[in-house]
């Protein structure tokens, strides 16, 4: 046992990192919704706006444009929905019983940003899987590439380049951030 409460927060954060994941995974339309909607809303308005949208050059289409806006859709609609079963918590009485519990604040309020920011980074990761099919699946219906469907190797240059340009823009946020310092 340590005398510092180190073991009571971390059996805490890691008991409301738990909870927090079990919960979505009960709650069947959450799962499905939080899975489908990105896909089916990155699907048609990347199909009905990409007719009108044109890229420097023509070497992008919409929906290859769209993906990462999607992605940040993903994380800021977990975001959302984790503070709302915060308020939920609050209502069912949850939180009283854990805010009187011997575990620090600091530790309950890491719990369900470390179980909302887990939930994020595995529906992220499941979107980015299933870019391939889904680009695959819309080509196959788009009325301009009907008679087409990318290869394997178009699509995963295509991921390589969203992940290239996520990267790129994060290492120029870095440094925008540290020259503000």
């Amino acid at each position: 046992h340590t005398t510092d409460g180190t073991g009571v927060r971390m059996i805490g954060l890691l008991t409301l990192v738990e909870r927090e994941i079990v919960r979505f995974y009960r709650q069947r339309s959450r799962v499905i919704g939080a899975l489908l909607t990105p896909l089916l809303f990155w699907l048609l308005i990347g199909s009905g706006i990409g007719s009108s949208f044109q890229s420097s050059g023509g070497a992008m289409n919409f929906r290859e444009y769209f993906f990462p806006g999607t992605l940040v859709l993903i994380v800021f609609f977990t975001a959302i929905f984790s503070t709302i079963s915060v308020i939920e918590d609050r209502k069912e009485g949850f939180l009283q019983s854990v805010l009187v519990s011997p575990v620090p604040r600091t530790a309950v309020a890491g719990g369900k940003i470390l179980g909302g920011s887990i939930l994020a980074v595995v529906q992220g990761v499941l979107f980015l899987a299933l870019a391939p099919l889904a680009a695959r699946a819309a080509d196959m219906h788009s009325p301009s590439n009907a008679s087409s469907i990318r290869s394997d190797q178009k699509n995963e240059s295509m991921i390589r380049k969203i992940y290239a340009d996520f990267q790129a823009a994060w290492n120029r946020h870095d440094a925008a951030a540290l020259g503000a310092l």
